[in-house]
């Protein structure tokens, strides 16, 4: 039992590809802005029983963790038909990742608690707020592998790093990001099922797979599944995104190759998540019926009917990678209502 105590929220698996010898990495601490090199593997991204003593959930992550270190090992090898026949495995890997972390966690508990806050402590749903951590992440795990379904049409592309610089990776190392979102609507929220969807995860110094909608983007250069970038700047936008994202920790494999870590981090900090959802309430204007007013802060809610909104906040990219491009007719479909624009393969599992 105490073997499967220290539970990994970013495996070993995934880590180990980012280090020189296997066992150790080289990092940079956020809150102190130090350089360590040489960190223990073991001891990064961890927690004693993270996911619960009983093990069902730490075993259950070891079998997909299996399967997403031979579909990476063949990619290292150029095995590229082993690799694309499995993407299927990077692609429950990506979604359970982006679940499964400490910032998952807190995006979860600040939800728990402000819909407890909202409804008060003798509603329903204040009394989920009072579940345990191991039950909170072990239910937004469970979640990943049920909506699975929900970006199981996006494409995929792997970044071939052709840069003297290295990709560089994090304590929170998937990014969930929407282009389209961010330019065209930067004021509303975006969920799986939205337009212009993209998922990005380095999983080794020289390779990073994106997940994305072809519906509305294509990338320029794509060679089969694969696009080289040999450009610094693309380079700089996709590490941008793990000190964007990062909770605690940058990893990367070579101090010496990684470019400047703490420039860019300064250029993202003022753009970093500090509160991962709002709630919006909207007041029913008694001259209206059915038309409802959204509170604005400091207004005080005078009426009898109300409705209530929670958004996710998502991490804002500051630059974007030059490959990315837009269809000249994206292909998407919105009804006009706050649900926004998904993607055609996802509009008839919303109903």
């Amino acid at each position: 039992m105490a073997a499967f105590k220290n539970q990994h929220y970013v495996p070993k698996c995934y880590l180990r590809r980012f280090s020189s010898n296997g066992k150790s990495i080289s990092l940079c601490n956020i809150s102190s802005n130090r350089f360590i090199d040489n960190a223990a593997i073991s001891k990064q991204c961890s927690k004693g029983y993270f996911y619960g003593e009983d093990l069902v959930i730490e075993k259950s992550l070891g079998i997909l963790e299996e399967g997403y270190s031979k579909c990476i090992g063949a990619l290292e090898r150029g095995q590229d038909d082993e690799f694309e026949n499995n993407i299927h495995i990077i692609r429950m890997f990506c979604l359970v990742q982006y679940y499964r972390t400490k910032v998952a966690l807190t995006r979860s508990i600040e939800y728990l608690k402000k819909m407890g806050d909202l409804f008060g402590k003798e509603d329903i749903i204040s009394n989920v707020s009072g579940m345990s951590e191991k039950d909170i992440i072990g239910s937004s795990i469970v979640n990943a592998f049920k909506v699975r379904s929900f970006i199981s049409d996006l494409d995929f592309v792997v970044v071939r790093n052709n840069c003297s610089e290295d990709f560089i990776s994090s304590d929170d190392p998937c990014l969930l990001i929407n282009k389209f979102y961010s330019q065209k609507f930067p004021k509303v929220s975006f969920g799986l099922s939205s337009s212009g969807l993209i998922f990005v995860l380095p999983v080794t110094p020289r390779f990073c797979i994106i997940f994305y909608d072809s519906g509305v983007h294509w990338i320029e250069g794509k060679r089969g599944n694969f696009v080289d970038i040999n450009r610094y700047q693309d380079l700089v936008a996709l590490n941008l995104l793990q000190c964007l994202k990062a909770e605690s920790n940058i990893y990367f494999r070579d101090k010496a190759n990684i470019g400047d870590v703490a420039a860019w981090f300064s250029k993202v900090s003022k753009h970093r998540v500090e509160s991962w959802c709002n709630v919006n309430i909207g007041v029913e204007d008694p001259e209206k019926p059915g038309v409802f007013k959204v509170l604005r802060e400091g207004e005080i809610a005078n009426g009898t009917k109300f409705l209530y909104h929670v958004e996710d906040v998502r991490a804002q990219p500051v630059e974007w990678m030059s490959f990315l491009k837009y269809r000249l007719k994206p292909d998407t479909y919105s009804d006009g209502s706050a649900m926004g624009h998904v993607r055609p393969a996802t509009r008839d599992r919303l109903y």
